[in-house]
C-alpha cells in the first residue's frame, strides 16, 4: 500500500506529519524523462518510504515552492547514488536538496565490486531486483502511472533503510568510520559545472579531427533547435549514428533518413541547415 501525493495540500500535510511524529530520516528515489520520449530532463515521479509507510509523490500536481519545502527541509534523505538526482532537480527547479546521505558512499567506503543498487541488494541480503530491462523505456510522463510500474518504482527506495544499517555495521566492523566521514565530509556538487552530453563522451567523438568535430558541433545545435521546437528526443530528429557519419563524411545531406513521423516543413527546415553547416565547413 502507498499512499499519492499529487497535490500542494496533500504534500504540506505530508511534511508536517513528519515534522509532527519526528521523523528523522526518509528513503527517497526518482524516475524522470531523459529525452526518450519528449525532449529534455524532466521529474516525473518521487518515491519516499519512510521506515513504515510508502508514498508516491506526483512533481506534476505539486508546486515549486512545495517541492522546495520538501527537499530543503532538514529531514535526512537516503538515496542510493544521488548524483544525477540532484542535478535534475536543480536543473528544473533551481532546487538543492539539503540533508542528503548517500549510500553508494558507503558502498564505495566497504569496496565492492559491483555498485550497482540491484547488485549490492543481491550481494548483502540475496534480494532479485525486479525485471529492470522491463521499464528500461517507460514513459513516466503518461498518466495514469501502470500499477506495475509505481512497484517497480517504489522497490527502489523499499530496502534503503535496511542498507544502511547493514552498511554502517559492516564499516564499524572493519574500522573504516573516520574513512567514511572523511569520504562524506569531501563530497561536493558543482550545481554550476556545465554538463557534457553523454554522446560527446563517445570515442567516436572525442578522436575526430578538428574540421569533423566543427560540422558535428553544429549540427548537434541545429538538431538540439529542432528536437525543442518539436519537443520530440533529439535522436528522433536525427539518429545520433547519422550525425557522425556525417560529421565524418560518409554520407552527405541528400542521404539523410528521417523519422516518418516529422512534418515536411520541419524536415526542409533541418535539411537546409545541415546543407549550410557542410558546405561552410567545406569552404574553410
Amino acid at each position: 500500500m502507498y499512499t499519492v501525493l499529487d497535490t500542494d495540500e496533500k504534500a504540506a500535510r505530508f511534511r508536517k506529519k513528519l515534522e509532527r511524529e519526528r521523523i528523522p530520516m526518509i528513503a527517497m528515489d526518482f524516475e524522470g524523462e531523459f529525452n526518450l520520449h519528449r525532449y529534455g530532463e524532466r521529474l516525473c515521479l518521487i518515491q519516499i518510504y519512510d521506515g513504515s509507510h510508502f508514498y508516491i509523490a506526483d512533481p506534476f500536481g505539486i508546486s515549486r515552492e512545495e517541492l522546495a519545502g520538501l527537499f530543503e527541509s532538514k529531514v535526512t534523505k537516503l538515496f542510493y547514488d544521488a548524483s544525477s538526482d540532484r542535478m535534475l532537480v536543480y536543473k528544473q527547479y533551481g532546487i538543492k536538496i539539503r540533508a542528503i546521505l548517500d549510500l553508494k558512499v558507503l558502498v564505495d567506503t566497504l569496496g565492492f565490486e559491483q555498485k550497482s543498487l540491484s547488485a549490492v541488494l543481491n550481494t548483502l541480503f540475496r534480494i532479485e531486483a525486479p525485471n529492470k530491462k522491463k521499464f528500461q523505456r517507460y514513459n513516466w510522463l503518461n498518466r495514469p502511472i501502470d500499477e506495475s510500474a509505481l512497484r517497480y518504482a517504489l522497490s527502489d527506495v523499499e530496502f534503503l533503510f535496511r542498507l544502511k544499517d547493514e552498511l554502517i555495521r559492516r564499516i564499524e566492523k572493519e574500522g573504516r568510520t573516520e574513512e567514511l566521514l572523511c569520504a562524506l565530509s569531501a563530497v561536493h556538487v558543482d550545481y554550476d559545472k556545465k554538463s557534457v552530453p553523454g554522446i560527446k563522451k563517445k570515442k567516436s567523438y572525442l578522436s575526430m579531427r578538428p574540421g569533423e568535430k566543427k560540422i558535428f558541433d553544429q549540427i548537434y545545435e541545429a538538431r538540439e533547435k529542432i528536437a525543442k521546437k518539436i519537443d520530440r528526443p533529439p535522436n528522433f530528429v536525427l539518429s545520433n549514428d547519422q550525425l557522425f557519419r556525417l560529421a565524418f563524411r560518409d554520407i552527405t545531406g541528400k542521404q539523410m533518413s528521417f523519422n516518418g513521423r516529422i512534418s515536411p516543413s520541419i524536415r526542409t527546415e533541418f535539411e537546409t541547415k545541415i546543407q549550410r553547416i557542410l558546405s561552410s565547413v567545406k569552404e574553410q
